[in-house]
């Protein structure tokens, strides 16, 4: 069993696809004039914002993500962390483990959460956008914490919601968990479990 287990937040410890979703929907009404359902924003989950712009044939300039951040922050407070997730963490941190975050967010997306009050202290490293160069789906967050926290790789799980997640997490050679419970699609996800909920989590924490 891992004695590291990371997670990602978003899709992952929280429900916030809707929220993630509507920002955006409301942003390309804003900026382009066109009006787009949530299911042709689903592209955008697990992607730093600033990969998503240009994707969307939108510059990236920090006026635009500043439009973007205040939409988000407009709604955060409706996302709420998942059923058993609290009881989770409350429960890891009595294990002979480390928590960890990995996250796309940028530091203001943090921030504009207050969610986070609740679930950052259960983590002793947090990465964000803001703290490496590449991002997810590349294998740079994973081998950054990695870096940060001297853990192996073979004795880390990593915990998230898209294929972007799994292929950062194979990319440095750690284990993958889907989360199910948040996950839009399991198309195309190698994972190395599939935890129906995330109490399910405990059984693959290490016991010594």
């Amino acid at each position: 069993m891992y004695h590291n287990i990371v997670f990602d937040i978003d899709g992952t410890l929280i429900d916030t696809e809707e929220v993630c979703l509507k920002a955006l929907q409301k942003l390309i009404l804003s900026r382009q004039g066109r009006e787009v359902s949530l299911e042709e924003c689903l592209f955008s989950l697990g992607i730093p914002s600033r990969k998503v712009l240009p994707m969307i044939g939108m510059e990236c300039t920090d006026e635009i993500l500043a439009e973007w951040d205040s939409y988000y922050a407009e709604i955060i407070d409706t996302a709420k962390p998942f059923d058993g997730v609290m009881e989770l963490l409350h429960t890891l941190k009595g294990c002979p483990v480390k928590l960890g975050i990995i996250t796309s967010r940028s530091e203001t997306e943090m921030e504009y959460d207050p969610n986070m009050e609740l679930l950052l202290p259960y983590f002793e490293v947090i990465l964000t956008a803001s703290d490496t160069t590449e991002h997810k789906p590349t294998p740079a967050p994973m081998l950054e914490y990695l870096r940060r926290t001297g853990a192996k790789a073979e004795d880390t799980l990593y915990i998230g919601d898209t294929v972007y997640d799994c292929q950062c997490a194979k990319g440095a050679g750690t284990a993958f968990a889907l989360a199910t419970w948040g996950a839009a699609s399991h198309e195309g996800i190698q994972a190395d479990h599939l935890p129906a909920a995330p109490l399910d989590l405990l059984a693959l924490a290490a016991k010594s």
